[in-house]
């Protein structure tokens, strides 16, 4: 019943009535647990609620979000005995969304950005940072510029699309015309082109230019 009730709220986006179906810490578990299969928008859903709900909670328990970043960082690590699939993702809305709160966390977060699995995840973080916190994540855009023309072309793709939402007009590689990948962005996950990336990010009234 609760999961049912759970999808709902999730696929209406009404985040916040999250925490009137059960205790906070049993919501955490089950939004990390809907996580991992990201190829399914509830997945995205759950991911961009876990940040709401670490907010809200954290309002008066200031260390409830501390406690799931710490756990999300731990099953990305070898000792954890799993792969966090979907944890750098989770770790990058609980940031955005306070991100007073964590001003450590995206140093801790991209020291894993050599781990291939786990590049497109920590990259959607960082653009997804970078949109309300720039300056906390201002540090990976280096780096964010050697992804977009020495990496897979996925890679490239999600690293074009973080430094868009730091106000910059990547430079890629001759071969990036044709590269797509599946993003998730303004609640919906779906197929976009590098091309449609570039021409957004151009036509931006933020660019730097």
């Amino acid at each position: 019943m609760v999961n049912k009730r759970l999808h709902e709220i999730l696929l209406r986006t009404d985040y916040d009535e999250l925490l009137r179906i059960d205790e906070p810490n049993k919501i955490a578990r089950y939004l990390i647990s809907l996580s991992y299969d990201k190829s399914e928008l509830i997945a995205w859903k759950s991911i961009e609620a876990i940040g709401r709900v670490a907010a809200l909670v954290s309002a008066g328990f200031p260390d409830f979000g501390r406690n799931i970043v710490r756990r999300l960082i731990w099953s990305i690590r070898d000792e954890s005995g799993g792969i966090g699939w979907s944890a750098p993702e989770m770790i990058g809305e609980i940031v955005r969304n306070d991100p007073e709160k964590y001003p450590d966390i995206p140093q801790i977060l991209w020291a894993n950005i050599d781990e291939e699995f786990l590049q497109k995840g920590i990259i959607w973080a960082v653009g997804r940072i970078a949109e309300s916190s720039p300056e906390l994540v201002r540090f990976s855009t280096p780096e964010l510029k050697r992804y977009c023309v020495k990496a897979k072309p996925d890679v490239r793709l999600y690293a074009a699309w973080a430094l868009c939402k730091f106000g910059i007009i990547p430079e890629l590689a001759r071969d990036s015309e044709n590269i797509t990948a599946y993003l998730y962005e303004d609640m919906q996950y779906k197929e976009v082109s590098l091309r449609e990336i570039i021409s957004k990010c151009k036509n931006s009234d933020e660019i730097k230019r």
